[in-house]
């Protein structure tokens, strides 16, 4: 009787185990896969007709003398004409932006300065790199109500690090 009193302890003990591992599996597979949206997960804070704007909060980076950068996507018609624009004066031909997707810039802010600049920009289409560019532009002031002032408000209205 003992004997399988024992066998119904470990058989018992067996099940929780099994079930616990299951249980943290899953729940860890979970959020292995939240974790990998929110990586991903392009915030709008800019739409209209020819242009809207994104960022990723989860990828902000934040330097070591205080400023904060930031990747920013831009979509819509405007932009596929400025990005044709800007390759032109890089010597890209404007056939080359035929299957444009969209173009994401690298911003840095300096949000107790108030001051911005551009680090780089790269054009895509679906699949590809149509071009890329990396020289900082020069730091200047956030003019008020513009697509610039939009990622500044979203990114330094949160930035804590630094401050």
């Amino acid at each position: 009787m003992e004997n399988n009193n024992n066998r119904k302890k470990i058989l018992l003990f067996l099940f929780c185990l099994i079930g616990a591992l299951l249980v943290g599996f899953f729940i860890g597979h979970y959020y292995k896969g939240v974790r990998k949206q929110n990586k991903n997960k392009w915030v709008c804070v800019y739409n209209s007709k020819n242009t809207s704007m994104y960022y990723n909060p989860s990828r902000i980076i934040y330097t070591q003398d205080g400023n904060v950068r930031v990747w920013v996507k831009f979509t819509g018609k405007n932009e596929k004409d400025n990005a044709i624009k800007l390759g032109d004066e890089n010597g890209i031909p404007a056939e080359k932006y035929n299957n444009w997707a969209y173009d994401i810039e690298l911003w840095e802010f300096n949000c107790k300065n108030q001051t911005a600049r551009m680090i780089s920009y790269l054009s895509y289409t679906k699949k590809n790199v149509i071009n890329f560019y990396n020289k900082p532009t020069s730091t200047m002031g956030i003019p008020p109500n513009t697509r610039i002032d939009d990622i500044y408000q979203a990114v330094c209205n949160n930035h804590t690090q630094g401050d």
